[in-house]
């Protein structure tokens, strides 16, 4: 973000400063990167382990950032950093909040990371951005 000039901003995520009725309902993404024309455009990080060419998502934290796009008509998404590379893996809260939980009721769902957008570091992060809009 800082190389493509992108405004963008963190968002504090303690208790303290959200609205005590939605705290079970919404989770706020971790950071905003404002679009020209488009808004905003959130983006909740983690640092996932590949299992079996899969990343594992937890199910009621899909749903509560997904509640949040709804509510504030944000689209949001995860980016799940590669483990030993420079990039990440985009995952768009929608497309997420559709999948079946893995069976044995651990509320889980499982995604192979060739279903992910795969974006590396070394490229701007408009031309990433531009490819996620186009999926």
């Amino acid at each position: 973000l800082e190389v493509s000039r992108f405004p963008y901003f963190y968002i504090d995520q303690s208790r303290s400063t959200f609205a005590r009725h939605l705290r079970g309902d919404l989770k706020r993404p971790d950071y905003f990167v404002g679009i020209r024309g488009v808004g905003l455009i959130g983006f909740d990080v983690k640092a996932k382990t590949v299992y079996r060419g899969c990343l594992i998502f937890d199910v009621e934290e899909i749903r509560r950032l997904a509640n949040f796009g709804m509510l504030f008509n944000v689209s949001v998404y995860f980016a799940c950093l590669k483990p030993r590379d420079a990039g990440a893996w985009w995952a768009w809260m929608p497309d997420l909040a559709l999948r079946a939980p893995l069976p044995g009721g651990k509320g889980t769902i499982s995604v192979p990371v060739r279903e992910l957008q795969s974006v590396s570091f070394q490229e701007p992060f408009d031309v990433a951005l531009g490819e996620a809009l186009r999926r």
